[in-house]
Order: C-alpha cells, then sequence, then structure tokens
C-alpha cells in the first residue's frame, strides 16, 4: 500500500500541498498572497474570487511533486501517513 501511495502522482502532490501550506514554501508572489489575503483561502464558494488562489497553490504542488525524488516522495508518506496509521492504531510510540 505505501509504495502505491508513493507512486501516486495525486496523493503525492496532496502531500506537498500540505507541507508547503504548513512551512509557507509557496513561491514568493503567491506565499505573499496567501499571507496577506486570509479571505481568499477562507473562500471555499465554487468560482469564488479564492478559486484561483486554489489552484495556483494545487498547480505549484503538483509540480513540486511531478520534480520530487523517491527520497522526499517517502519522507512525507512517513510524515503523514505513516504517523496517521500509528494514531489510529492507538500505539504509543508514534
Amino acid at each position: 500500500m505505501r509504495d502505491e501511495l508513493l507512486q501516486n502522482h495525486d496523493v503525492t502532490s496532496t502531500l506537498f500541498l500540505i507541507e508547503m501550506a504548513r512551512n509557507h514554501a509557496f513561491s514568493p508572489d503567491l506565499q505573499h498572497t496567501i499571507d496577506t489575503r486570509p479571505d481568499l483561502i477562507r473562500d471555499s464558494s465554487f468560482m469564488g474570487p479564492g478559486e484561483e488562489l486554489r489552484k495556483q497553490m494545487v498547480s505549484e504542488a503538483s509540480a513540486r511533486a511531478q520534480t520530487a525524488t523517491h527520497a522526499e516522495r517517502d519522507q512525507l508518506v512517513n510524515r503523514y501517513y505513516d504517523k496517521t496509521l500509528c494514531e489510529r492504531s492507538g500505539s504509543g510510540s508514534c
């Protein structure tokens, strides 16, 4: 299952989107818009004013996932997928 996730572009793009948002790691112009226009981030309407911003964020994350090495994708899967499995299992050693 884990190997399939590593090869799935949609999954890795989503993980990069989460990581880039968490680390404020988008391109400077896009990051500036994200930082100064929280109203656009909160706008969840279809075809609303935040749609273009969301598309740009997804596009950058997708491009980043496309160029990521296997090791980089593996690191993200470790961080998000493995952690989630560990938390759901109730193991205290996560």
